[in-house]
């Protein structure tokens, strides 16, 4: 990781997943079972 404070954005590889394919809704399950209560908490702590 750069220790020059610069922030490096490059193009994504292109996916072969789109958000009705099954292996894609179970990824984004896997990540909301996951991190439901960090988000819920960062919500929160923003309020």
């Amino acid at each position: 990781m750069p220790t020059d404070d610069k922030l490096t954005i490059v193009k994504a590889e292109p996916s072969e997943l789109t958000t009705t394919d099954p292996k894609f809704l179970a990824a984004a399950q896997r990540a909301k079972d996951k991190y439901a209560e960090t988000l819920k908490m960062l919500k929160e702590s923003d309020e």
